[in-house]
Protein backbone atom coordinates (compact mmCIF):
# COMPACT_ATOMS: atom_id res chain seq x y z
CA UNK A 1 0.00 0.00 0.00
CA UNK A 2 1.44 3.51 -1.29
CA UNK A 3 2.17 5.97 1.66
CA UNK A 4 0.64 9.06 2.03
CA UNK A 5 3.79 11.30 1.00
CA UNK A 6 3.73 8.95 -1.99
CA UNK A 7 0.82 9.91 -3.40
CA UNK A 8 0.80 13.90 -2.13
CA UNK A 9 3.91 14.43 -3.59
CA UNK A 10 5.17 12.02 -6.07
CA UNK A 11 2.20 11.33 -8.25
CA UNK A 12 1.55 15.20 -8.63
CA UNK A 13 5.15 15.88 -10.08
CA UNK A 14 5.10 12.88 -12.49
CA UNK A 15 2.16 14.59 -13.09
CA UNK A 16 3.17 17.71 -14.07
CA UNK A 17 6.54 16.19 -15.85
CA UNK A 18 3.81 14.03 -18.14
CA UNK A 19 2.23 17.07 -19.15
CA UNK A 20 5.09 19.06 -19.68
CA UNK A 21 6.66 16.43 -21.88
CA UNK A 22 4.21 15.53 -23.76
CA UNK A 23 4.17 18.34 -26.39
CA UNK A 24 7.84 17.67 -26.49
CA UNK A 25 7.01 13.81 -27.63
CA UNK A 26 7.33 13.59 -31.25
CA UNK A 27 10.52 15.80 -30.99
CA UNK A 28 12.04 13.89 -28.54
CA UNK A 29 11.05 10.53 -30.45
CA UNK A 30 12.37 11.56 -33.70
CA UNK A 31 15.96 12.69 -31.56
CA UNK A 32 16.24 8.98 -30.21
CA UNK A 33 15.19 7.56 -33.69
CA UNK A 34 18.28 9.55 -34.70
CA UNK A 35 19.94 8.47 -32.37
CA UNK A 36 19.38 4.76 -33.13
CA UNK A 37 20.50 5.26 -36.26
CA UNK A 38 24.15 5.30 -34.79
CA UNK A 39 23.68 2.35 -33.18
CA UNK A 40 22.22 0.09 -36.55
CA UNK A 41 25.43 1.59 -38.46
CA UNK A 42 27.79 -0.02 -35.66
CA UNK A 43 25.49 -3.05 -35.70
CA UNK A 44 26.24 -3.25 -39.31
CA UNK A 45 29.51 -2.66 -39.24
CA UNK A 46 29.99 -5.99 -36.45
CA UNK A 47 27.92 -7.86 -38.64
CA UNK A 48 25.51 -8.57 -36.03
CA UNK A 49 21.82 -9.57 -36.39
CA UNK A 50 19.79 -6.99 -36.87
CA UNK A 51 16.73 -8.44 -35.05
CA UNK A 52 18.05 -8.16 -32.11
CA UNK A 53 17.55 -4.39 -32.36
CA UNK A 54 14.08 -4.96 -33.29
CA UNK A 55 13.30 -4.46 -29.54
CA UNK A 56 15.00 -2.02 -28.71
CA UNK A 57 14.33 0.89 -31.23
CA UNK A 58 10.30 0.29 -31.14
CA UNK A 59 10.53 0.30 -26.64
CA UNK A 60 12.95 3.20 -27.57
CA UNK A 61 10.79 5.29 -29.26
CA UNK A 62 7.55 4.39 -28.32
CA UNK A 63 8.59 4.96 -24.31
CA UNK A 64 11.73 6.63 -24.13
CA UNK A 65 10.70 10.26 -24.37
CA UNK A 66 8.20 9.24 -21.61
CA UNK A 67 11.76 8.13 -19.28
CA UNK A 68 12.87 11.72 -19.24
CA UNK A 69 9.61 12.14 -17.03
CA UNK A 70 11.09 9.71 -14.31
CA UNK A 71 14.28 11.05 -14.66
CA UNK A 72 12.85 15.07 -14.38
CA UNK A 73 11.09 13.61 -11.17
CA UNK A 74 13.59 12.06 -9.66
CA UNK A 75 16.29 15.21 -10.30
CA UNK A 76 13.57 17.45 -8.72
CA UNK A 77 13.23 15.09 -5.23
CA UNK A 78 16.90 14.77 -4.86
CA UNK A 79 17.33 18.36 -5.04
CA UNK A 80 14.65 18.70 -2.44
CA UNK A 81 16.27 15.84 -0.15
CA UNK A 82 19.31 17.67 -0.38
CA UNK A 83 18.12 20.97 0.82
CA UNK A 84 16.62 19.52 3.84
CA UNK A 85 18.58 20.26 6.47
Amino acid sequence: QPSLPFLHDFLPRVGWAFCRILPLYPFLAILISFGFLFVISIWEALKLPMAWLNNPIYYGTLYGPFSVCYFMVKRQIQAQRESLP
